[in-house]
């Protein structure tokens, strides 16, 4: 059964769908989907990203420049360890993928909200790895460069019990 996570309309009224996809086309188990509606809601393109095991969507977000996707993935040839974030850029005008950025440690992170201000982007997530917790799951903050996706600086909140950030 395929999922929509999250849904916005563009200053063109243009409308782009986030979803976890288990359909025909998809790469693996679970792929992230992401669908162009033009305003009048005729497709537009859609897209799959992901490999061979699971990848689901966390949060999206719309700039003039582009698509930015914040998700998760489970696939060991992405990953670190049991679950890695991904950050992806899509073209507005055809879904190309601009870029992809994996982030993660041994243990898991997990992406829940994404935003772009000033030519950057802002992840909240949060970790259960030693590097980046103080015990428990910590929430974690990354900034990224909006035309490359390089990370410019990662922080980490939380103390010895689970400290989660929310969209």
């Amino acid at each position: 059964m395929d999922s929509v996570e999250r849904m916005i309309v563009d200053s063109d009224s243009s409308v782009y769908i986030g979803a976890n996809s288990f359909s025909t086309g998809s790469h693996g188990k679970q792929d992230t989907l992401v669908i162009k509606l033009s305003s009048t809601y005729t497709q537009v393109w859609g897209k799959y990203w992901g490999g061979t095991e699971e990848e689901t969507t966390g949060d999206m977000t719309v700039s003039s420049d582009g698509v930015y996707i914040a998700g998760n993935t489970q696939t060991p040839s992405m990953t670190n360890g049991d679950r890695d974030l991904f950050i992806l850029k899509l073209s507005k005008t055809d879904g190309s993928n601009l870029f992809a950025q994996l982030f993660g440690s041994t243990s898991f992170e997990y992406a829940v909200s994404i935003k772009i201000s000033s030519g950057s982007i802002y992840v909240g997530a949060y970790s259960g790895s030693s590097t980046w917790s103080a015990g428990g799951a910590d929430f974690i903050i990354l900034k990224l460069d909006a035309s490359t996706g390089a990370k410019q600086w990662s922080r980490h909140y939380g103390g010895t019990n689970n400290d989660l950030v929310a969209d």
